[in-house]
């Protein structure tokens, strides 16, 4: 996860997710066909583009001469130093509209997670979650003291963001406040992940978290506790490249017309000049006659 970012541009047109991996020096976003991630030109006004350029400590955003972005202030920026958690809002220079909002995080959900640790659940009105006193506590630079409570009322769960800096996600998206949540859904805050399933909850081992008050146990992984195809997570797409050889058939060949022989092309002629003849010699006869 170490170095890994991810881009999250989105508008009421728009929703895309760029990622941003330590082997990338400088990343090209926008309409034109030099960019590296091609927008849609027909979603925009004008045509746009952002410049992402990796340095010694991060990365640096700059824009272009036709747009600006704020962090929601009067100050209209052009270039800025991107650090986990900014949210800025790309607006036209002409116009102040806005095109689009952007996020930059560290991209938690890139490792493989097992959840192999089950939390029974069961009998609670309301489960605290995070850095602050709690049943379940992770100790995170980034979580800090940061919460979000999975409430429980006649079988409804919902799950409240206590105002957390970098926001609680279901099933990829970040919720406004709250959200309800049902059997598989995922929901997660500053990379600690947990799905529910049946009154209990499953989350991958940390070193971290402390359960208190709550039973719990260690998953075998063979034992997966997984129904497919029912999986609500976002997925990604990881590309694979094959290695193998790949066979290339042969092409079928075009069928070809038949050739005629001058003898049968000559037939119809020769039919024709011998019915001529024969007809003649009748007409002839007769006339003699």
């Amino acid at each position: 996860m170490k170095g890994r970012y991810k881009l999250i541009l989105s508008s009421k047109n728009l929703y895309k997710e760029i990622e941003l991996s330590p082997d990338i020096l400088e990343l090209r976003v926008g309409t034109s066909l030099e960019c590296t991630v091609r927008l849609r030109k027909e979603l925009f006004f004008s045509p746009i583009e952002l410049n992402l350029q990796k340095t010694d400590d991060g990365w640096q955003l700059l824009c272009s001469d036709n747009i600006y972005f704020t962090v929601g202030d009067v100050r209209k920026l052009l270039t800025k130093k991107l650090v986990h958690g900014d949210e800025l809002f790309i607006k036209y220079q002409d116009s102040d509209n806005d095109v689009f909002s952007l996020s930059f995080v560290i991209d938690f959900e890139y490792e493989n997670k097992d959840y192999d640790i089950e939390i029974d659940i069961k009998g609670q009105s309301q489960v605290k979650i995070g850095g602050s006193d709690g049943q379940i506590r992770f100790t995170d630079q980034f979580l800090g003291n940061d919460s979000m409570v999975l409430s429980i009322v006649n079988g409804r769960a919902v799950i409240h963001d206590n105002q957390s800096k970098y926001g609680v996600f279901v099933n990829g998206a970040k919720i406004n406040k709250s959200a309800e949540i049902k059997d598989f859904d995922f929901f997660s805050i500053v990379g600690f992940s947990f799905y529910y399933r049946s009154g209990k909850l499953y989350t991958s081992s940390d070193s971290t978290m402390k359960i208190n008050g709550l039973n719990s146990r260690k998953v075998e992984i063979h034992s997966t506790h997984f129904k497919y195809p029912k999986f609500n997570r976002n997925s990604r797409v990881q590309y694979v490249i094959p290695e193998e050889n790949l066979e290339i058939q042969q092409a079928v060949q075009k069928p070809s017309k038949p050739k005629k022989s001058i003898v049968m092309s000559l037939i119809p002629s020769i039919v024709m000049l011998a019915m001529t003849i024969v007809l003649r010699g009748i007409i002839g006869g007769g006339s003699s006659f």
